[in-house]
């Protein structure tokens, strides 16, 4: 296998996980991002999912209330017009996705 081959390879299999990222939507109600009731099917996202806001997604007022979670990034769709802002609680981390804002 060539160096460029190599390089290769490792750039589409880092690019993976991303590629097969679940994503959780934000409900239209609910405060606290790290329990279910907050989000769409009541699962709240997990690290290897993307948390996304689309139209009605509620982002005022959250919290993280129970804990430290960590999500392989935030996703913000078009439709979404309402700010988010977490303010209380535990502490986020952020995956290789990162923050996607509005497209």
């Amino acid at each position: 296998m060539t160096m460029s081959s190599f390089v290769s390879l490792l750039v589409l299999l880092n690019a993976l996980p991303a590629a097969f990222a679940a994503p959780i939507t934000k409900q239209t109600t609910g405060t606290d991002l790290t329990a279910g009731a907050s989000w769409v099917n009541g699962v709240a996202p997990a690290s290897g999912d993307v948390a996304t806001w689309d139209t009605g997604s509620l982002g005022a007022g959250l919290t993280l209330n129970s804990g430290a979670p960590s999500w392989l990034g935030i996703k913000v769709n078009a439709g979404a017009t309402d700010p988010i802002a977490i303010g209380s609680g535990g502490t986020l981390t952020l995956g290789t996705s990162c923050l996607d804002p509005v497209h």
